[in-house]
């Protein structure tokens, strides 16, 4: 368990410095650029055309970007924003911040302008984070010369830009907010004893049997909620129904003389600290955080004493510790597939008393491992 604990710690320190390497907008941007001038002849005017986005500032920002970087460098000529063709883009064709730009789109534009080259783009949503993607045409050749994406860094440069669209695609988009989802799956793993097994198995080692132990494995389900704060990093809360237990059955020649088992129920509420980032066009999510487990109830067998009966849980709240991993296929920009893995270990063990005894007594530790799957909703 420690070999897992100490993975599970490392996975989320991978995921702290990947998000701290994620590159700012204006990195982006200063990127877009260098690329633009690598891939288009020097003799070449260039117009940047059009970033595809749902906030009118954030398309004028990045263009206003890359056209300030381009004239930096000075490598080429760019169509100045303000001028006669550029109006042209702007109010005869309004492709500014919405229009789909393809090859022959790009060389009409082009020849109504003195460019030789026209840039397009757009910022997407891929997963919990947004890819800038630019496109350079010939308008000549309608060859393309420069295709190119990368991720943006989600700041709040960006979820400001994006929020002030007023659209319902961008609350959609942005980054810092909320989501929520349902899974649902399997449970195995390794419940410690407590003393109604310890006492029981020691009295059928004690009468010359074998003692097997089996941990249950049963369905369990779990709806979340998260939110996102800034970039790679956020909270997550779950309501997660958990169901599960243990038998050890004593054997002699072959033939069973007993057993004990324990099953309980339990709602279980993980707060959990989140950790993010993409992986090609997956998402990948490092969580930890305490567990807190409300059992609701059990049932024992126990076969030296009246067979099966249910038990008074002695255990109001069951703290534990509880890591894991979620990774999300975005299917849409608001909806996911949803593949989790969760590590629970409780603190202390799970009490009951049966109906005619005065104590309690502690039954189990849950130290277990789910497997789930779902869905992931962006709103």
């Amino acid at each position: 368990m420690r070999k897992i604990f100490i993975m599970l710690l490392f996975l989320l320190f991978t995921g702290i410095v990947y998000a701290g390497n994620n590159k700012s907008l204006d990195a982006v941007i200063s990127a877009a650029s260098d690329k633009l001038d690598q891939g288009i002849p020097r003799d070449k005017v260039i117009a940047v055309l059009n970033i595809k986005s749902d906030s009118a500032r954030l398309s004028d920002y990045i263009i206003d970007g890359l056209i300030n970087s381009l004239l930096k460098t000075g490598i080429h000529k760019v169509v100045d924003r303000n001028s006669e063709d550029a109006q042209i883009i702007k109010n005869e064709l309004n492709y500014q911040y919405s229009g789909e730009v393809n090859e022959e789109t790009a060389q009409q534009i082009g020849y109504s302008t003195a460019a030789g080259a026209v840039v397009s783009g757009a910022v997407e949503r891929m997963g919990e984070s947004y890819i800038l993607k630019i496109k350079a045409v010939s308008v000549e050749t309608r060859e393309i010369l420069v295709s190119w994406n990368t991720k943006i860094a989600d700041s709040d440069d960006v979820d400001c830009m994006l929020s002030s669209a007023g659209s319902v695609a961008a609350k959609r988009y942005a980054v810092r907010g909320f989501s929520a989802g349902a899974a649902g799956g399997i449970q195995t793993g390794i419940n410690d004893n407590g003393k109604i097994f310890s006492d029981t198995e020691t009295v059928f080692t004690q009468a010359g049997c074998n003692v097997k132990e089996t941990n249950y494995t049963s369905f369990t389900g779990r709806v979340f909620i998260k939110y996102t704060r800034s970039p790679g990093f956020g909270f997550q809360t779950e309501f997660f129904y958990w169901n599960g237990g243990k038998e050890a059955v004593a054997s002699s020649s072959s033939e069973t003389t007993g057993a004990v088992k324990i099953k309980y129920y339990s709602f279980d509420v993980p707060v959990l600290i989140s950790f993010s980032f993409p992986i090609v066009k997956t998402t990948v999510s490092l969580l930890a955080g305490v567990d807190l487990s409300f059992p609701q109830k059990g049932i024992l067998y126990n076969s030296l004493e009246d067979g099966s009966t249910d038990v008074t849980s002695g255990s109001v709240l069951v703290p534990g510790f509880i890591a894991g991993i979620d990774y999300t296929v975005p299917v849409s920009s608001q909806f996911s597939i949803l593949i989790g893995f969760r590590y629970l270990r409780d603190f202390i063990p799970y009490l009951v008393k049966k109906s005619d005894a005065t104590t309690f007594d502690s039954a189990l530790t849950r130290s277990c491992f789910n497997f789930d799957a779902g869905v992931q909703f962006l709103f």
